[in-house]
């Protein structure tokens, strides 16, 4: 009896045991990492959009202080700032002219500019805008321009106003005026000039007191619609471009006119005359307008 209770625990027992476990399977090797991709950069920004605008970029002060009196030069201390213009009318832009600061002011109400900061002839002067399209959209047009330095411990420009003339155009026409020289003294006569309003005159050295060389230099003013031109050029009878300098003057009646003398050579009766004209023309005065900026 007791053999046979021992055999019947044995077998229970042997059978309450848990099956072998299966072989172990070898791991998976570890995935390999993939190269994450950098994200593309942002694109650049675009200043042809939205409306005309200046934004400023940057500015710089610069103080001077002799030690010796003897030795002060001509250069002071100076107050710099650039502005960006831009805006969708962009591309149009065919001349500008100076940033003129007409209220600045720091926070201890010093003014950083005077009656005498610019003269009549920055104010009045126009230059031609020589950039391409694609390089207006990735900059836009940079202005700079000058005042007086800060009071020393201003913080900041509590206020600034000016102001930068824009001339936009889009069609542009040429004129060739042949022997330009002839009208000495006299208003340019041609047909386009008359139907477009503009009239130019060709002065004589005894307009302007400085000397002038007559026979490699030639006076030209504006009369009207200074703002329809954008620029003159001169050739000779092979149509050769002629090197030429272009310096301003003031007439004795005190109108500015354009002082055009060869690098080499002299006014014939073969120079050509090329004026590239803007048949209508939108002038922009862009206002500049900021409050409370910081100092550098």
């Amino acid at each position: 009896m007791l053999a046979t209770s021992l055999v019947t625990f044995l077998v229970l027992f042997q059978a309450a045991q848990p099956a072998p476990a299966p072989p172990a399977q070898p791991a998976p090797p570890p995935a390999a990492e993939q190269p994450t991709e950098a994200p593309p950069p942002p694109p650049p920004p675009a200043y042809d959009t939205g409306p005309m605008r200046a934004e400023i970029v940057a500015m710089r002060e610069i103080r001077l202080k002799y030690m010796d009196s003897d030795e002060k030069s001509n250069a002071e201390s100076n107050f710099a700032m650039q502005v960006r213009v831009a805006g969708d009318k962009l591309a149009r832009i065919k001349r500008f002219g100076n940033l003129i600061l007409s209220d600045v002011a720091d926070d201890t109400g010093k003014a950083m500019i005077t009656s005498d900061t610019y003269s009549e002839q920055e104010r009045t002067t126009m230059r031609p805008q020589m950039m391409p399209p694609e390089r207006l959209r990735d900059t836009g047009l940079l202005i700079a321009t000058r005042g007086l330095v800060s009071a020393r411990g201003a913080r900041e420009i509590a206020r600034l106003r000016g102001s930068v003339k824009l001339v936009l155009a889009d069609a542009t026409d040429r004129i060739t005026i042949l022997n330009p020289a002839q009208f000495s003294g006299q208003s340019i006569e041609d047909v386009r000039l008359k139907e477009m309003g503009i009239e130019l005159k060709v002065l004589t050295a005894d307009d302007i007191e400085q000397p002038m060389q007559a026979q490699r230099c030639m006076l030209i003013q504006v009369v009207s619609k200074a703002d329809n031109i954008q620029s003159f050029a001169f050739f000779d009878g092979s149509l050769s471009p002629i090197r030429h300098r272009e310096n301003p003057v003031t007439t004795k009646s005190g109108a500015s006119a354009m002082m055009y003398c060869f690098d080499g050579g002299q006014f014939t009766d073969e120079t050509i005359l090329v004026l590239e004209v803007h048949p209508q023309v939108e002038v922009l005065e862009l206002p500049v307008v900021a409050d409370h900026v910081a100092l550098p």
